[in-house]
Formats: C-alpha cells, sequence, structure tokens
C-alpha cells in the first residue's frame, strides 16, 4: 500500500492552526512542501522519469516540468522552487520572519500545485533531454 501524500497537506493544515507554535507552523511548511513534491514526482515517475539518488532530486524534478513546453507544467516550475525555499527556510534557518503567512502561502502555493498536477494530460511531464550551453 503507498502512502497518500495528500495527508501531509491535510496536516499542515492542522498544524497551520497553532498560530502561537512556531514548530507547528515550520512543520506544516515543510509537509506542504512534501506534499506538492511527492504527487510531482510521482506524476513524473509514472511517465518514466529516474529520480536520482544523489541529493539533488528536488532542484531536477522541478526543472524537468520547467523543461517542457506546457503551461502548466511552466507554472509548476515556478511553484516548486519556491516551495522548496520555504521548507528550506522552516527546517534551517534559526529565524523566519512573518512565518504565519508564509505558512497559509505554502499551503495554498502546495493546493496549486496539486490541481495543476491533477489537471496535466496523462503523459506531461515528459522526460525531456536537459540542454547545456557554455
Amino acid at each position: 500500500m503507498s502512502f497518500e501524500w495528500n495527508k501531509y497537506l491535510d496536516l499542515a493544515k492542522k498544524l497551520s492552526l497553532a498560530v502561537t507554535d512556531e514548530a507547528s507552523l515550520r512543520s506544516a511548511v515543510s509537509r506542504s512542501y512534501y506534499c506538492a513534491f511527492n504527487i510531482a514526482l510521482g506524476r513524473a515517475k509514472a511517465n518514466s522519469y529516474r529520480s536520482p539518488d544523489d541529493g539533488s532530486s528536488h532542484d531536477l524534478l522541478w526543472d524537468l516540468y520547467g523543461r517542457n513546453d506546457d503551461k502548466k507544467c511552466k507554472q509548476l516550475a515556478v511553484l516548486g522552487p519556491r516551495m522548496k525555499r520555504r521548507r528550506v527556510k522552516a527546517d534551517y534557518r534559526s529565524t523566519y520572519e512573518k512565518l504565519s503567512d508564509e505558512t497559509l502561502d505554502a499551503i495554498a502555493d502546495a493546493e496549486e500545485c496539486i490541481a495543476l498536477i491533477a489537471s496535466l494530460s496523462n503523459e506531461l511531464p515528459k522526460d525531456l533531454p536537459r540542454h547545456f550551453s557554455f
């Protein structure tokens, strides 16, 4: 049985209600991101994407969506890194300005990400080759 990543978003929403508990708000930001990331990764893997095991999987996944010409994929390529920046801040920085607002934004971005993925045609994202310029 596979894990339902949407449960992370449900948890994030519950944690976001704890307005005075910084640990809960930080966890809500993190869980929101991981919900969206894992749903996006699952969709990509369903289309033959092979995720690296070297710690670069997050940036490479969002880059994959950006390499696709589809408008929704391009939106995901913007949302993903924005959500990741919030998650890194929540998980690793000792101070987090406007955390309550950022928590609500993290949840809203995750919801938008999930909706975009659900509305993609089944063959997207395609695992297109990366282009390098020197």
